[in-house]
Formats: structure tokens, sequence, C-alpha cells
């Protein structure tokens, strides 16, 4: 950080500090020097997020790679652990209070997962990951640890964004899955679960980043993202684009420029036209039916609607489900659940697709409470600090780690992110960046931890 001596109007000399370098200012160019910021990361830092980008572009057929009971996910916690763990990292993250809860929460999945052993054998374990898959928040956090590390994570995913939406829309158009090669039963390419998490996530990268990486990098980014929007027709990117929307106008402040407001204008109007061109010029088309299915999903979520096709996609079915779950574990143990048994439901899926009825029903209370601090009551926090009148380092990061939180959200709420292996490690990985972004940014406070530019 470079200073300055400047005499005040009494000839005294004060020294005057530049600030600190934004962790999002990663496309700026020094205003001193014209070079671009070239801070680079330790080898091991890429070797991780790699490996996470993967499961974030082809998802299922990555979890689904090794030898069962130790699938993709299983095998990363080993990769990560020897390169992740250094000297002092564990203290560090557990001198934040939610690093140590999601270590604890790792820790009550294990008497679970050896007791439901007796019932189940191995698939305790396959049951067991929607509670000890948050060791990734740890991997997470001491992957991206440093200023630069922040910067390179962010930077390198907006070409996982851009990956996984176009892996959509190809798989739209294409028959991926019937071309690609098997792994332990799953086609290699094709699979697109859990991919309308990344919808919304890409809008927001393009808003709040569009400036600074150019039109070139963020209108293609936007554009697709919001056709694979479109066409993914799922509740929870729905759910996830409205919020991110309410998010991002109500912290406009952070963000809008004149010039990120000539992006959104583009979109305001090109998206109503396109879907108004569709809608009355093809309305029996694939793409004009996927886009009147968005009008059935918002229908569906305030109410019931009569044009989805399967009952499994209904408001009804998926209440009909959480009810049985809740009920069932009240009966039956409210604070330590039905443990790690078979199916928590019998009708159609696996899962209640819902996370936190999910977790209720495998642990009680005893894993909601720390669930919902980690998942739910952080971001929270963050958002209220977030919000007061004190800048803070790096607010705009900030912000767009929020915007990863409720776009999870809408997935957690009707969908299985938290049991799915491909979904959980990137979310639990992305918020122990989210967790060392806080830290950086002066909201929360580790006396352990170092801050390193």
């Amino acid at each position: 950080m470079d200073s300055l001596k400047v005499a005040d109007m009494h000839g005294v000399l004060n020294v005057v500090q530049d600030p600190p370098p934004t962790v999002c200012d990663r496309y700026a160019v020094d205003r001193r020097s014209g070079s671009k910021c070239t801070a680079r990361s330790d080898p091991r830092f890429y070797v991780v997020v790699c490996v996470v980008f993967v499961f974030l572009v082809i998802r299922r057929s990555a979890a689904y790679c090794g030898i069962p009971p130790l699938y993709g996910g299983e095998m990363a916690i080993v990769l990560f652990a020897l390169l992740c763990v250094r000297r002092g990292s564990i203290a560090q993250f557990t001198g934040n209070p939610v690093g140590c809860l999601s270590l604890v929460f790792v820790g009550l999945s294990i008497p679970f997962i050896l007791i439901g052993y007796r019932d189940v054998g191995t698939q305790s374990i396959m049951y067991g990951s929607v509670i000890y898959y948050a060791i990734f928040m740890f991997f997470g956090y001491a992957t991206v640890y440093t200023r630069a590390d922040q910067r390179n994570f962010l930077r390198l995913l907006y070409y996982a964004l851009l990956l996984s939406n176009c892996h959509l829309l190809v798989t739209r158009f294409l028959p991926l899955r019937a071309m690609s090669p098997l792994i332990n039963g799953v086609p290699l390419l094709g699979n697109h679960d859990s991919a309308y998490v990344y919808f919304s996530l890409g809008i927001a990268y393009a808003i709040l980043y569009g400036l600074d990486m150019g039109r070139l990098k963020s209108i293609p980014l936007l554009f697709l993202s919001l056709a694979a929007y479109v066409l993914g027709g799922e509740r929870g990117s729905m759910l996830g684009v409205i919020a991110v929307g309410i998010l991002l106008l109500w912290y406009r402040r952070v963000w809008w420029r004149p010039a990120t407001g000539r992006l959104i204008q583009i979109a305001v109007v090109a998206v109503p036209l396109a879907t108004l061109c569709i809608i009355t010029g093809a309305p029996k088309s694939p793409i004009g039916q996927a886009v009147l299915g968005q009008v059935h999903l918002f229908q569906s979520i305030a109410g019931e609607s009569p044009d989805l096709e399967t009952k499994s996609a209904t408001k009804s079915h998926r209440l009909h489900m959480w009810t049985q779950v809740i009920d069932e574990t009240v009966r039956t143990d409210p604070w330590f659940g039905q443990g790690f048994r078979e199916p928590l439901v019998e009708e159609v899926f696996r899962h209640p697709h819902c996370s936190f009825v999910t977790i209720f029903g495998r642990m009680g209370l005893t894993g909601l409470f720390p669930a919902t601090i980690l998942y739910v009551l952080f971001p929270l926090f963050i958002a209220l600090r977030l919000k007061s009148s004190c800048p803070h380092l790096g607010e705009v990061d900030l912000l767009f780690y929020l915007c990863l939180a409720v776009s999870f959200w809408g997935a957690m709420f009707f969908g299985p992110t938290l049991e799915s292996p491909y979904s959980s490690l990137v979310c639990n990985f992305a918020y122990g960046a989210f967790l060392r972004a806080a830290e950086l940014s002066g909201c929360l406070r580790n006396s352990r931890a170092m801050y390193i530019a």
C-alpha cells in the first residue's frame, strides 16, 4: 500500500495512504503503472478450482466418477485434504464462528452414518453427504484465502458459468446423452441436473462485473444465462432470478454506474421484445413452449398451474412430501430425526426436494439448527452489514456472493441441492470462499486469520 506525505494548512505533514485494492477490481488497469493486475495464486489453487468447476459444468457425471461407494465427491475430499490443509489452516478457519460451526456440523454426521450402516450398509454414506459435504466450506475458505485468490477465483468463475450455460443449451438441441460415453452408467455429457442454479448467478455476474470485463464478455454471458433460464423451465431458477433481481435493486448503490445501466437497458428492451416475437410468431415451437412454460411455472409458485404436465412438478405434491417427512420425523424423534435409513419419501423422488426438510428428516433439530445458521442466517447477517452506511472493501464481490447464496436458496427450498454431491460440493465450496471474502472485507472478524493481499 502506497503512502504520500501531505502538508495541511498549518504546515504539519500528514501521511495519507491509498486505500487497499478492492477485491473486485480484477480487470482494472493500475492508475500509476498502466498495467493490469497479474497477481497469481499458488498452483494448488488452480488444481482445486478446476476440479470444482468440473463439478459445476458436467455435474452428475463428475459426481459418478470413482469406485462406489467412493464417488467423485468423496475422492475430491481426499484430494482437497492433501492440497488445502496447511499449517494453521484449521485453526484459522475455526477462529470464525461460522467456520467452527460447519466443522461441528460435519462431525455430527459421523455417528449417524455409523448407526445407519447397520441397517443400509454403504448407502448411509450416500445419505450422509447432505451433512458431511459441508467440509467443502473449509476447502473453499482455505483455497480462496488471499485477495489474489479471490480475484482469480471470481475471474475463472466467469468461464465456468459460460460453459455451464452453453452445456445446457447444446443439450437442448443435440442428443449429447446418447452420444457420450458412460461413467458408472451415467453419460459424460448432457446431464443438466441443478444447472438452473447458475442461470441467475450468470445474470448477476454480467451485471456486477460487466463494465470491468467489457461488453464482449458480459453481453454473451447475460444473454446465454437468460436463454438457458427460459429453456431450463425450473421453478428453482425462477425463484433465483426473482431473488437476485430484488437483491440487485436493494443494493444498487454498490454497483450502479451509467455504463452498467445501459447494459441493463439493452436486456430490458431485448428480452421482452424477443419473448413477444416468439409467442406471437411461433407459439407451438420448442422455444415458444419453453417461454409459455415460464408463465405456468410462475403460476405454480402462488397456486396450482393446470398446464404443468406431471404431478411431481406441482406445488401440492411438494407440500405433501414435506408434510409427510415432517410429520413422520416429529412422531419418530424430533431432536435426532429418522437417521440415515431408506429414502424418506416413497413417491416419485428419493428426496423430498427441499434440503432443509431432508436435513430435519435425517437428523431432526440437531441438524436443522446448524444448517439454518450456515446456509441462511450467515448470508443474511452479511446482507445487513453490507446495507449499513459504512463502505466495505470489495463490497461488489460481497454482493455477488450474496447473489450466489440466494441463487442456491431457490434450489435448496425446491430441490435436492445439498443432497446431490455435484451441486452440494460447489455450493459449500463457494460458501467457504464467501466466508473468507467477508473477513477480508471487514464484515467479519477473525483474530486467528491473516489478512494477505
